[in-house]
């Protein structure tokens, strides 16, 4: 299983979201926690990847490990109106 972990900013932007939208994104990263292939996709010209939740966004950074113990940093989250020109 995946290990996911906040970076500070992407903590203080989830907090920042309402009640309703903050619980979809949590769920849905347990979710990717499982099978982060299916859930992630990779950014054009960044190491980065992208969970789309809706409306809204999450910036990844997904460390692969050769023995099987990925790690997912959550670095920002956000509404996609105003994500890929804020965060990237």
């Amino acid at each position: 299983m995946t290990d996911v972990f906040f970076t500070e900013r992407g903590k203080a932007r989830l907090d920042e979201l309402d009640s309703a939208a903050r619980e979809r994104i949590e769920t849905k990263l347990r979710e990717a926690r499982d099978w982060p292939d299916h859930f992630l996709e990779s950014l054009r010209g960044r190491d980065d990847y992208v969970l789309r939740v809706g409306d809204y966004r999450a910036l990844i950074q997904w460390e692969r490990n050769e023995d099987g113990s990925d790690v997912l940093y959550v670095k920002s989250v956000g509404h996609r109106r105003n994500f890929y020109d804020r965060e990237l």
